[in-house]
């Protein structure tokens, strides 16, 4: 199980991390439909529909790869037991792994109010600051956001603070099928006492530059 469950994580992991703007989409499409009006025309021009077939059996593969599910064998990790909430060297409060925790174990999903871009736009429409909100996407890439701004609507995985990717010692991991979920999962083992960190990403920092706390973890056996 282990091995399966480390399989799905990293392939989950490699085709749903990135997100494409509208832009990035209507290229990609652009680039199917001209794909496939060449393998039309090749295809007729060598009396060969097999050739038209191969950009759907691409188009098909592409949306296989980002609907893998990034499966939790074990259920998420509580507080009190596994995890708690308490002051943090970078900023507020952290959230601690309260014993050791072993790389590539599933910790929790990140929880709160699902919003449609229209409804988080007319939520902090005054402000324009949303430091709870993450995004969220399906299959098709469409867009949704996830708020954990109530931490009555939320868990604990709100209280996660940020370092880069090559730091970080939890791995975000978007799910976009059957369920639109982000997920989290140990990116190394983890110590008792340690404080857990991921990459927020580029965009949730767009805008906001001025406000990044870089952090830098010391590996273990590094110190």
């Amino acid at each position: 199980r282990p091995a399966a469950k480390n399989f799905f994580s990293v392939l989950a992991h490699s085709a749903g991390t990135m997100v494409p703007s509208s832009q990035q989409r209507l290229g990609i499409a652009t680039g199917i439909a001209l794909a496939a009006s060449g393998a039309g025309l090749e295809a007729v021009l060598r009396d060969d529909p097999r050739i038209a077939a191969a950009p759907a059996l691409v188009t098909a593969v592409v949306l296989l790869l980002r609907a893998v599910p990034s499966p939790a064998w074990t259920p998420p990790l509580g507080l009190d037991v596994d995890l708690e909430v308490k002051a943090s060297g970078v900023a507020g409060l952290g959230l601690y792994a309260r014993r050791p925790i072993q790389r590539g174990t599933f910790l929790l999903d990140y929880r709160g109010e699902e919003l449609s871009e229209a409804e988080l736009t007319r939520r902090y429409q005054d402000t324009g600051v949303a430091d709870y909100a993450l995004t969220v996407v399906g299959v098709f890439g469409e867009p949704a956001y996830v708020d954990g701004v109530d931490p009555t609507k939320s868990n604990a995985a709100r209280y996660m603070n940020h370092a880069p990717e090559e730091t970080a010692n939890v791995r975000k991991v978007k799910q976009r099928f059957p369920k639109r979920l982000l997920r989290f999962f140990a990116k190394r083992d983890l110590r008792a006492g340690e404080e857990l960190f991921f990459d927020y990403g580029s965009a949730y920092w767009r805008g906001r530059e001025d406000r990044i706390v870089t952090h830098t973890h010391t590996p273990p056996g590094t110190e």
